[in-house]
């Protein structure tokens, strides 16, 4: 139990502090998971690291959303053409 709470402790404090600094724009997050993806880290690992740079869950929603419907744009365009 004193163990949940410390982890509940730990993240309330990250989110906390994570708030203070600069908010990263769209595009640095789509290069930054690129890069990240491309050193091999995972999502978790990835997601993590976001937060912890001010990243806000609407902002990755948001920014999901964009690539997964400019990749089925790219993705349909492609299809046409071949």
């Amino acid at each position: 139990m004193k163990r949940i709470v410390l982890i509940a402790a730990v993240l309330f404090c990250s989110l906390s502090v994570s708030s203070l600094y600069a908010q990263m724009t769209d595009e640095q997050v789509v290069e930054y998971v690129k890069s990240a993806s491309a050193a091999g880290k995972n999502q978790d690992q990835i997601s993590r690291e976001l937060l912890l740079r001010g990243v806000t869950q609407e902002q990755a929603e948001r920014i999901r959303a964009r690539v997964q419907s400019q990749q089925a744009s790219g993705a349909q365009g492609a299809a046409q053409e071949g």
